[in-house]
Formats: structure tokens, C-alpha cells, sequence
């Protein structure tokens, strides 16, 4: 079903988790919405790392809202997962993105993952799979977006291809 709150913390399975949660095999097919601040469609504040687990349901979130973590306090984001679902931040100062956001300068790792979803930021601060702020960092390693209009030809370590590659990608297959 759909989730819609006013939470610091919202997600499909948790709303906030600290390191020692362990995040394995989750789904969220719901459209998640939150009304005021971080919003991630498998948790919503996060430190420990999500793995194969997947977000079909477009996430809405005012200041942070992550396809699988709303805000994540930094370390191994993901591994072996996937968005397909439309991930916005609606305020003037909304950070959104793929898998994870985050207000300070961390660094992330995002591994075998791939995004078919739109990301939407009213204050174009977004990224296709993970935001952090200036001075931090997001490495990935195998992951993949689908072809975008923006200028990604500084990002290392994501392929950029079109719905049939992505396919054969992802899923082995033709």
C-alpha cells in the first residue's frame, strides 16, 4: 500500500535505523509521500547498508528523499539493488537521488545497482544515484542508469545505456 506522514524519518520498511540493522531482501511497491523532511522508500535515516533490495514506488519527500534511504550518515550505501520509481524533494532546498542523500560531506559507495527512475529536485540539487554534499564523495562501482539529459560524463563508474542495454545488463538476458 501507499504511505503518506510528517515524520524525520520515513520509509516502506523503517522509518529511522541505526548501523547494526540489517537491510536484506527488502521490497517497497508503494508510492511513499512525507510532509516534512527525509523520505526513502526501504528506510528513511539510515546507517547500515541496504542490500538486494529494490524501490518500484515513486518516493515524495520535502528535503531529503532517496529511492531506498531518505539520508544516509555515509559508508556502503547499496549493493545488488535497484530503483525504478520516481524520487522528488519539493522544497526550495530539497536534495533527491536514486539511492541516497545526504546534508554532509561523506563518502559513498553504491555497488551492482541500477536506476530507471526520474529524479527531481526543485533545487536541482540531485544526483542519479547518490547526492552528498560538495566536498564528499559517492564512488560506484558496476552500476547503471538509464541514458540521461544532463551532463554525466563526470561520473565514474556508472553506464549510461538505454532500456534494452539495461536489460541485458541487469538481467542477463537479450
Amino acid at each position: 500500500g501507499n504511505i503518506s506522514g510528517y515524520s524525520y524519518g520515513l520509509g516502506g520498511i523503517v522509518g529511522n535505523a541505526n548501523a547494526s540493522t540489517k537491510f536484506n531482501k527488502c521490497a517497497n511497491l508503494g508510492n511513499i509521500e512525507d510532509t516534512r523532511n527525509v523520505v526513502g522508500g526501504i528506510v528513511g535515516l539510515c546507517s547500515s547498508t541496504v542490500k538486494n533490495s529494490y524501490n518500484t514506488g515513486n518516493i515524495t519527500g520535502t528535503t531529503n528523499a532517496g529511492g531506498l534511504i531518505g539520508h544516509h550518515s555515509g559508508g556502503t550505501v547499496a549493493e545488488n539493488c535497484y530503483n525504478l520509481g520516481t524520487v522528488t524533494a519539493t522544497n526550495a532546498d530539497g536534495k533527491s537521488a536514486a539511492f541516497t542523500t545526504c546534508n554532509m560531506a561523506k563518502t559513498f559507495v553504491v555497488k551492482n545497482c541500477y536506476n530507471t527512475g526520474e529524479i527531481i529536485s526543485s533545487s536541482k540539487s540531485q544526483d542519479l544515484i547518490a547526492y552528498t554534499a560538495a566536498s564528499g564523495a559517492v564512488t560506484y562501482t558496476n552500476c547503471y542508469q538509464l541514458t540521461a539529459s544532463e551532463d554525466t560524463s563526470n561520473i565514474s563508474g556508472v553506464i549510461f545505456v538505454d532500456a534494452q542495454a539495461l536489460k541485458t545488463a541487469a538481467l542477463g538476458t537479450g
